[in-house]
């Protein structure tokens, strides 16, 4: 059993959507598999906290699966790893579209609807 009693999978899901970096490393850690969508999440996580320092090794983890189990075409490969690139400089975009932390949510999001 995980946090308060839940199965690790939905402990793992509430604390990626709280956005509390410790936490997700927690329930995370209760995991033997983090499917490709809540790594990338967690990856996410790790990014937008000024005080990781780990970013760097797990966005390439991360690339290095979604490679591997995700079967992109280069141009997707460049663009993520473009936005994992980006996502810790929290440039400031005018366009949300443009903003790395948007283009890996909405990577997410379609990760998800294919594991759903």
């Amino acid at each position: 059993m995980g946090l308060a009693g839940h199965p690790p999978y939905i402990d793992l899901d509430a604390a990626l959507d709280s956005g509390n970096l410790t936490n997700a490393w927690m329930a995370a850690h209760e995991r033997s598999y983090i499917p490709l969508d809540q790594a990338l999440k967690l990856t996410i996580l790790m990014g937008l906290d000024a005080s990781e320092t780990g970013y760097e090794k797990a966005a390439r983890r991360f690339l290095e699966r979604f490679i591997r189990e995700a079967k992109p075409t280069l141009v997707q490969v460049k663009k993520v790893a473009d936005a994992l690139a980006e996502l810790p400089k929290r440039l400031g975009y005018a366009e949300p579209g443009e903003s790395p932390e948007w283009a890996l949510r909405d990577l997410a999001g379609q990760l998800e609807r294919r594991r759903g």
